[in-house]
């Protein structure tokens, strides 16, 4: 296959060609707990951590090839010092050529029923990104094996797969896991960006460190996200909803399930909230024009009540690109580009 592209993510990391989305796999890590030596990635780093608790550590270690690193979980804060499968703090926080290159490898030679030699790889990155980062990314697609390399900015690639109309004045809102990234677009070019350490993590944060301030209990990022999924919200709504969590308790060292209601997340989400609104204010005064539409992207996107929040707060019409599935639109937009030869 000619050419590959990836859109790497703080928690996942797809393969894409021209046709579309090839595979998707989590951007985790195995790594050794004593000396942080990577073990296994994607699905077999999640089978392995499975399989064998307490011996490897889970780690997300793209997080650290975006804008802010501050999002990292804090288990002293929010589990009164009980360790969480995602926390690390060893050699491989920082991410090197080699080890982006095997995680790389690990996509192509899983990505399809065959392994994948592309000579051309496509790699969408945040349009502000150091030197230094995307000289990272260019010497691991090298070691990955292509031989040529196209860098993809992450919010051109966001407004094509979104299908929006950037010749007219809009904001892309590309709320993703670690980081909120925001471009103002005008006569197709990129106006003004800017990017917010508050998104999909910061949410599941703020319900980790409630569901621990309220019950003494400790869960997971991903039972975190599960019960923002299933009843979170950032408007206030008619119909109260529920869920049953899980989670450790803390002074028994024995699982304990909790009852959650939406309501209560409103109050936990604004900070987040906040934030986001804050970068997009300031964002928008340092226009010389009001766009006409809001368009939100990424994970977060879909978040009940966060384009009303964002309509309320801007005065402008905000909307996410899609019903569903909104944190593929960087992915459709690396398609489109390799399918429409843009990248030559």
């Amino acid at each position: 296959m000619k050419k590959i592209g990836f859109d790497i993510g703080s928690r996942n990391l797809r393969v894409v060609t021209e046709e579309g989305i090839l595979r998707t796999f989590p951007a985790v890590m195995a790594a050794d707990p004593v000396n942080g030596a990577p073990l296994a990635f994607g699905f077999e780093a999640e089978q392995l951590a499975s399989r064998t608790p307490g011996c490897v550590k889970l780690v997300y270690p793209f997080e650290s090839l975006g804008l802010d690193d501050s999002l990292n979980t804090d288990s002293e804060t929010v589990t009164g010092g009980a360790a969480s499968n995602s926390d690390f703090s060893g050699p491989v926080c920082g991410v090197t050529p080699e080890l982006l290159s095997d995680f790389l490898r690990y996509a192509l030679d899983n990505a399809s029923d065959r392994r994948l030699h592309p000579r051309e790889i496509a790699i969408a990155l945040p349009g502000d990104q150091t030197d230094e980062k995307e000289q990272l990314c260019f010497n691991a697609c090298t070691k990955a094996g292509a031989r040529e390399v196209f860098v993809v900015d992450t919010m051109l690639a966001a407004a094509y797969g979104a299908n929006a109309n950037i010749d007219s004045d809009i904001v892309i809102v590309n709320a993703g896991a670690s980081v909120c990234d925001m471009g103002v677009y005008s006569y197709s070019k990129l106006v003004d960006f800017r990017s917010v350490p508050a998104a999909g993590s910061a949410f599941d944060l703020a319900v980790r460190k409630h569901v621990f301030d309220k019950y003494r209990i400790s869960v997971t990022s991903k039972e975190a996200e599960a019960i923002k999924i299933e009843i979170g919200s950032v408007e206030p709504s008619d119909s109260e909803r529920e869920c049953l969590g899980l989670g450790l308790k803390t002074s028994l060292g024995l699982p304990r399930r909790f009852r959650l209601r939406s309501g209560e997340l409103l109050e936990t989400f604004e900070p987040v909230i906040g934030l986001i609104s804050d970068g997009l204010i300031a964002l928008l005064n340092d226009l010389r024009f009001e766009p006409v539409k809001i368009i939100l992207t990424g994970g977060s996107a879909m978040l009940p009540g966060l384009a009303e929040a964002l309509t309320e707060t801007t005065g402008i019409t905000s909307a996410p690109a899609y019903e569903t599935d909104c944190d593929c639109c960087v992915a459709w937009g690396v398609s489109s580009m390799i399918a429409d030869g843009m990248l030559v």
